[in-house]
């Protein structure tokens, strides 16, 4: 390898350069090749294919151990071993050994989404190799995943207290509830087996506690488990002490109870039938569907049950509709498309309208798919739904059945399906008459089929317009209180097409990008309408189509309107966050509230998500108000030196706001790191001036060197200068980038 020694000098008497190649060091094979692996592992990293990164990793470790003092390579060591250990971790995450220790096998359950981390616990129980303090944490972790989940580890981590004798401080009484007391049993059997005669008699005295302090339940179900088995003939006489003047009136409710059970956890239509058959003949219709309060179903179809003879089909009926309802709110689709085809076949030989009634609550669950998880790709699917969705809204104006209509919400579903696949030909035709879904629909259909031609959608517009005024408009209530003063309530107006919550539901299920654009278009201006501050307008896409003043804007709630506004663009920005119109649109709704940090990352993403992290031009979505508005958030958050820098943004350089703010004291940024990105050479000579009037040489000396740099010369061409400008504002922005997102 070359050294300094090995390049030839140039003097007044030299020729030629003559360079001596001999006195370079030699490095030895194993360095060069160290190197070369260590740096080859980068490019397989970056790639994640961590096989092949792993083997260089390893051959490289194998290589700098046998090296003590590297005179060409520069390898940090513990960065070295750290990538090891991830890649053979990532090895472990996709090919996990048999040889794995319990903390290794929890640690992959995390990484894996908790996936068999129950089974792991379960070992741990009987082995007890994680310590207590890991899997307190643990719970921890787990309590934002999922309420079943979590309440299983917290039961787990409360056998193993018991078994150490420690103090348990969760809530026994709602975690022995329902299916959780039999897992926990199941828990206690297993394991017994495997613990000391210590923690053996740790659990027993354990469970006569809970014995005596929780309700009646938690005693049949241990006399019905098998860990009464453990107990000897004393201990169970300890067991039933208590008891005993209630034992006839639970052993009548031991079975009653299990069925409950059975009833609660059985999601099969044939084993449903079967337990209901038996379940009958120990309660009424009425206690069996108030088992569970999550058994909730439509007052239609609930009517309707009354029409079947028999309480079987009755009591089956309501639980397969109550249940398939549950698993839709957990996005179990097909499982709830299965019973309710199964409570579609139990009733369509007996009641035509409660069989329509199901049919409806199908049809809203293939519409919560669509718009929770998407569909197949498939266009027959496709189309087959809107089949089905065109027929519910032709029942709403068919005479003959008037009274099997689908509920608001299965219409507002079937609205929104519709205008998202964007058939707003057929909506636009409807009549809404006196359903306000329909008309709402109708009138959003009316403006997106004649878009982007602006003129012909103006009238439209202004239809959208009033009716989505309409559904702001608020009324003043006078209440007296108790004391005799006299307080204003707002209520909503009732002349709204529909409620406002059912028009933010229908908000916030959109996913078509017009009609995204369109909606925050139209309340985004009202936002700015009621607002009427001309230093916070708020710009976006067709706000021309809107009118510039409202007719009676005191009766409009501004607060509702602005929540709106931001519930639109959350879901918006849900659907695509790199959408620059809508990151735009929300800068400014930051700007106009105050919240500085917020607009400036918000106009840098939509800054680099529409210029490629700022190597194109950035016209598009900075104009002279954008950057006006930055260079107003960079003063309020006290950057001073950004504040400068953008003013060169500007169409024409705001050369008083830009002085100012270098004269301030006081600077929250880098201050004399952006100076090369200044190329404003009536700027660099004021700081020139500036620094030279403070005595800051330093800072100075770096301000003249910036105005030497050949690129700034005006002399140069106008593509060199324009060059040498596109390269600082690309590198400010970047660092800005970095600063705010």
């Amino acid at each position: 390898m070359p050294i300094m020694a090995s390049f030839g000098t140039l003097s007044e008497t030299t020729n030629s350069i003559v360079h001596n190649w001999e006195l370079g060091l030699t490095i030895p094979n194993r360095e060069f090749i160290a190197q070369i692996l260590y740096d080859l592992r980068s490019f397989h990293f970056c790639q994640e294919d961590y096989n092949k990164a792993n083997g260089c990793f390893t051959k490289c470790d194998q290589l700098m151990s046998q090296i003590s003092e590297a005179t060409y390579c520069r390898i940090d060591i513990g960065r070295l071993k750290g990538y090891c250990r991830a890649c053979q971790q990532s090895e472990q995450l996709e090919h996990p050994g048999q040889n794995d220790t319990l903390f290794e096998k929890v640690e992959i359950s995390r990484a894996n989404s908790y996936k068999g981390l129950l089974l792991i616990l379960h070992e741990d129980n009987t082995k007890q190799e994680l310590p207590m303090s890991y899997r307190t944490t643990l719970e921890q972790d787990v309590k934002t995943i999922g309420n079943d989940l979590y309440s299983k580890v917290c039961l787990n981590n409360v056998l193993r207290l018991a078994m150490e004798g420690q103090t348990v401080l969760a809530d026994l009484d709602s975690l022995l509830q329902g299916e959780r007391m039999l897992y926990f049993l199941q828990l206690l059997f297993q394991v017994f087996n495997y613990c000391s005669e210590n923690q053996s008699n740790n659990l027993k005295n354990f469970i006569w506690y809970l014995n005596n302090v929780l309700s009646d339940n938690f005693y049949v179900a241990l006399i019905n488990s098998d860990v009464v088995k453990l107990f000897n003939e004393d201990e169970r006489k300890r067991l039933d002490s208590g008891h005993q003047s209630k034992m006839p009136v639970i052993a009548s409710q031991l079975t009653a109870i299990d069925k409950e059970m059975e009833l609660i956890v059985c999601n099969d239509p044939n084993d449903l039938r079967r337990i209901l058959v038996q379940s009958c003949q120990l309660m009424d219709y009425k206690q069996i569907i108030s088992i569970s309060d999550n058994w909730t179903i439509p007052k239609e179809i609930r009517y309707g049950l009354d029409s079947l003879p028999r309480m079987v089909d009755k009591a089956l009926t309501h639980l397969l509709v109550a249940k398939a309802r549950n698993l839709v709110n957990l996005h179990d689709f097909d499982k709830a498309q299965t019973l309710l085809s199964a409570a579609d076949m139990a009733v369509k030989d007996i009641s035509y309208k409660l069989s329509k009634y199901i049919r409806m609550e199908m049809l809203l669950c293939d519409l919560i798919r669509y718009h929770t998880v998407g569909i197949s790709t498939d266009e027959s699917t496709v189309q087959e739904l809107t089949k089905k969705v065109k027929t519910c809204l032709i029942s709403l104006h068919t005479v003959g059945h008037k009274d099997i209509l689908p509920r608001p919400e299965i219409v507002g579903q079937c609205i929104v399906f519709m205008l998202n696949i964007q058939e707003w030909l057929y909506l636009g035709n409807m009549a809404g008459g006196k359903n306000g879904l329909i008309e709402i629909g109708r009138l959003i259909s009316e403006v997106c089929k004649t878009l982007p031609t602006i003129t012909s959608t103006r009238k439209a517009a202004r239809e959208l317009w009033d009716a989505v005024l309409q559904i702001f408009h608020v009324q003043n209530q006078q209440k007296r209180t108790a004391s005799g003063a006299t307080n204003t309530l707002q209520r909503e107006s009732p002349n709204g097409l529909i409620p406002r919550f059912v028009f933010i539901q229908i908000l916030q299920r959109l996913k078509d990008p017009i009609l995204l654009t369109l909606m925050i278009s139209c309340l985004s201006k009202l936002h700015s309408t009621l607002r009427d501050d001309i230093t916070s307008q708020i710009a976006s896409d067709y706000v021309t189509l809107w009118p510039t003043a409202l007719g009676s804007s005191g009766m409009v709630s501004t607060e509702r309107v602005t929540d709106a506004v931001n519930m639109v663009l959350q879901r918006a920005l849900l659907v695509n966050p790199n959408h620059s119109s809508w990151l735009r649109t929300q800068a400014d709704i930051c700007f106009g509230n105050g919240q500085y940090s917020s607009a400036m990352r918000y106009y840098l993403q939509g800054g680099l998500s529409s210029s490629s992290y700022f190597t194109e031009d950035t016209s598009l979505i900075f104009d002279n108000q954008t950057y006006r508005n930055m260079i107003k958030c960079c003063s309020y958050l006290q950057c001073h030196t950004q504040v400068a820098v953008l003013c060169q943004f500007l169409d024409e350089v705001d050369y008083t706001t830009a002085f100012k703010s270098l004269q301030e004291r006081q600077c929250c940024d880098a201050m004399d790191s952006y100076y090369d990105c200044i190329w404003d050479l009536s700027i660099l000579e004021y700081l020139t001036h500036l620094h030279t009037k403070r005595g800051e040489l330093n800072k100075r000396q770096l301000v003249v060197e910036m105005i030497g740099q050949l690129e700034l010369n005006t002399n140069n061409s106008a593509e060199c200068q324009q060059m040498a400008i596109r390269k600082r504002k690309s590198k400010f922005l970047r660092s800005m980038a970095k600063q705010y997102t």
